[in-house]
């Protein structure tokens, strides 16, 4: 389907903007240390898995959101989500209780839920071929664009309090009001095609796709780790302050929009390999955040690992519509972002499984382990191209 008439860059702009919001799960992170310090009586990992809980109705509702795609369509359902999510993202500027926190984010999962994969699948829906490939990288890059941008802000308003982190998804008001008003309903013919093959496509899912969900999966529980851990890390191991861990955060996720906006141009010219190549990456960016000792050695480690995995997935994404079974697009969209989402939430656990596994109490040490998992995906990514 080549894109139509009515998809201008103001059209483009108000699709790509809703992945400011997928993008902003992570983005309050820098506030953990003094959320950990206010809710004593809860353990760490209980703190840190607010930044992921809401993955679990993430899950469930990607997987629904097809189904309620057919019956509303997918603008409602995206633009219903991008205002619950906004809403429920908000709950924490009036209210400090953490059971209350802890529903409120996952409100605010079911909120992304009902975006996440139909953002996606929306872009295939209005393009393809290489405008397509080069729009899922800025659609990626603007997730990263939203962690680096929203991850700085609450550096500064976590000095007022920790609950004003929370503010940032106020920023979902503008993207409905731009969503709503300049991205139409998807192409009648996209529509067509989903309505003849909805009951095949229930059935669908073939091994590749399983294959890409779990690898993908594997490549984001790396990347969320390091978001999660990196301000612990940095106050920790007495590096830096608050301020700056969020500025560590932020730097690095500037180098995943830029790959991001350059994932077209790399596609073009290393095909399949880009993955390799991001796998590569990974590996140095892991093993150099857990041998760093200052603020800087933590952000090329960033830099990186932020640079890395928004290829993977970038380049996951536009395989998928070409290697899922005959009308199982958007089933396969939503179970590829739905493993992602299952091993978000496990992140944190994940790193304290792994640090205890080792006996250490470094918080870094996990990261020893991802090095060697990084390239044992990268291995399985090269060995799959022969």
């Amino acid at each position: 389907m080549s894109a139509k008439s009515h998809s201008g860059l103001p059209m483009r702009a108000a699709l790509l903007s809703v992945s400011l919001i997928i993008g902003s799960q992570t983005a309050i992170s820098p506030a953990l240390p003094a959320m950990v310090e206010q809710f004593s009586d809860q353990s760490r990992n209980a703190v840190e898995s607010l930044t992921t809980i809401q993955c679990l109705p993430i899950i469930l509702m990607v997987m629904a959101s097809a189904l309620l795609a057919e019956r509303f369509g997918k603008k409602r359902v995206v633009a219903f989500g991008v205002a619950l999510s906004a809403i429920a993202g908000t709950v924490p500027l009036v209210c400090q209780d953490y059971p209350v926190i802890l529903v409120s984010r996952l409100v605010f999962g079911v909120g992304i839920g009902c975006l996440n994969g139909l953002a996606v699948s929306l872009v295939g829906d209005f393009f393809e071929g290489q405008e397509r490939a080069t729009l899922m990288g800025v659609r990626s890059s603007m997730e990263t664009l939203s962690t680096a941008v929203l991850s700085a802000l609450v550096g500064v308003l976590v000095a007022f309090g920790w609950r004003w982190a929370f503010s940032i998804y106020l920023i979902g008001v503008p993207i409905l009001a731009a969503f709503v008003l300049l991205v139409p309903d998807p192409p009648a013919p996209a529509r067509e095609a989903t309505d003849a093959s909805g009951e095949k496509a229930g059935h669908a899912l073939n091994a590749e796709v399983v294959g890409l969900a779990i690898f993908s999966g594997l490549i984001c529980m790396v990347a969320n780790g390091f978001v999660i851990r990196v301000p612990s890390i940095v106050e920790g191991q007495v590096m830096g302050t608050a301020v700056e861990a969020s500025l560590v955060v932020s730097a690095t996720t500037v180098s995943g929009t830029v790959a991001g906006i350059a994932y077209g141009s790399l596609h073009r010219l290393l095909g399949r390999h880009v993955v390799t190549l991001a796998c590569v990456l990974m590996v140095a960016g892991t093993f150099l955040c857990y041998v760093a000792d200052s603020v800087l050695a933590l952000g090329v480690a960033g830099v990186l690992l932020d640079f890395a995995w928004p290829l993977v997935i970038s380049h996951v994404m536009n395989m998928v519509p070409e290697r899922c079974a005959d009308g199982a697009t958007t089933l396969s969209t939503a179970f590829v972002v739905a493993a992602t989402a299952t091993t978000s939430l496990f992140a944190p656990t994940a790193l304290n499984v792994i640090g205890a596994v080792m006996g250490s109490a470094s918080l870094a040490a996990p990261f020893a382990a991802y090095a060697v998992m990084t390239a044992c995906l990268g291995v399985w990514w090269v060995v799959r191209l022969g």
